[in-house]
């Protein structure tokens, strides 16, 4: 099984993009951040029309508009996930989108006939719960983020952001059965730069649009290219016949492991005992999943 590597190589990818993206949205707003984030995006991409072969520019229908829905939800997911994160405590708010999993597990089942082993099903229980005890704060109980979850006026979004993680996977997967990975990114890139572009001229501010192409400096750059490998790999990882939406997403959550160990080595973390408890049952779930 080659693919689950690809989809490790893709959590590293995606752990370095996120890292960069939490200082880069201290210097502007979110739709500036989406637009700029997507139209680089679309600028280091568009050479591949010429120089990649396996890039289709002939969809059919079905094809297409699953795309353009596909690129729908990306936009709205980049709205309102960066929107639940600048409002709540990253500890508050990232054990609760980890909900997504077990969600991901039940419809790949209901829609895709996707039935993992035993083994794989306990490793993603391992994996759904390390993830979630890793990003919790030193002294809070496991349910206190589901406490605040109803006392918090962002209920609605948080459960937006899981509903559309949810149907981007299952979508994703659908998709890159019949379309390959380098023509679902190029097109998805292409109407998610539509998505913001018209967004952005929705709110009539011709500022808002100059400065999203310099959002952010230097950060920008590095954010997008981590997260164009971090996309590939996992396209083409789903994109192999063997490959199971419920285990490509509890394996990315390995991203959350990388964010820790860069933190433990390069920040002053704190609650590292229970960080490293978590983090062994990430690892001892991968490997149930992987062998």
């Amino acid at each position: 099984m080659t693919w689950p590597i690809l989809i490790l190589l893709s959590a590293i990818a995606t752990s370095l993009s996120e890292i960069l993206t939490k200082p880069a949205l201290k210097l502007g707003g979110i739709l500036k951040f989406g637009f700029g984030f997507y139209c680089l995006n679309l600028i280091l991409v568009l050479p591949l029309v010429f120089f990649w072969q396996q890039l289709d520019l002939s969809l059919n229908q079905q094809e297409l508009g699953f795309i353009i829905v596909l690129s729908i939800l990306y936009g709205l997911l980049t709205l309102y996930g960066l929107k639940v994160i600048k409002k709540m405590e990253l500890s508050s708010a990232i054990p609760l989108l980890e909900i997504n999993l077990p969600l991901v597990f039940i419809f790949g089942l209901l829609l895709l006939a996707e039935l993992p082993t035993v083994m794989q099903i306990g490793g993603i229980a391992l994996i759904m719960f390390g993830s979630y005890l890793i990003t919790l704060e030193e002294g809070h109980r496991v349910h206190l983020p589901f406490k605040r979850l109803l006392q918090t006026k962002n209920f609605h979004s948080i459960l937006l952001v899981i509903a559309i993680s949810v149907a981007a996977i299952i979508l994703e997967r659908a998709i890159l059965i019949t379309v390959s990975p380098i023509s679902v990114f190029f097109w998805t890139r292409v109407f998610a730069t539509l998505f913001f572009l018209f967004a952005i001229l929705g709110q009539r501010e011709k500022r808002l649009f100059k400065t999203a192409l310099t959002y952010s400096g230097w950060l920008m750059p590095l954010i997008v290219l981590a997260n164009i490998f971090a996309v590939m790999f996992y396209f083409y990882a789903l994109s192999q016949p063997e490959a199971l939406v419920s285990i490509a997403t509890a394996l990315s959550k390995l991203e959350l492991l990388m964010i820790v160990l860069i933190g433990g080595l390069f920040l002053k973390e704190h609650n590292l005992k229970q960080k490293a408890f978590a983090s062994s049952l990430i690892v001892a779930g991968s490997i149930a999943i992987i062998i």
